[in-house]
């Protein structure tokens, strides 16, 4: 499935739609993937953990944000 960013709310927090929109569901709704500043900075998704010093391949979610911001001229 293709995963995309439906919001990005705060500066450093992207809202990465990660099912079909379903029953008690919206197009809001979805996993929350954060950039945290300091010593170099990492990454943190709520679905899979954190992304330290690329210690490992990126989630589908941090992807999908990489994408979003590679379209918005960021990342």
């Amino acid at each position: 499935m293709e995963r995309k960013v439906v919001s990005c709310p705060v500066a450093g927090t992207w809202l990465v739609n990660d099912s079909i929109v379903g029953f008690w569901t919206s197009q809001a709704s979805g996993v929350a993937v954060h950039f945290y500043q300091g010593r170099g900075g990492w990454w943190a998704c709520e679905k899979c953990g954190s992304f330290v010093n690329n210690t490992k391949e990126p989630c589908e979610h941090l992807k999908a944000v990489g994408s979003y911001e590679a379209g918005q001229g960021g990342i």
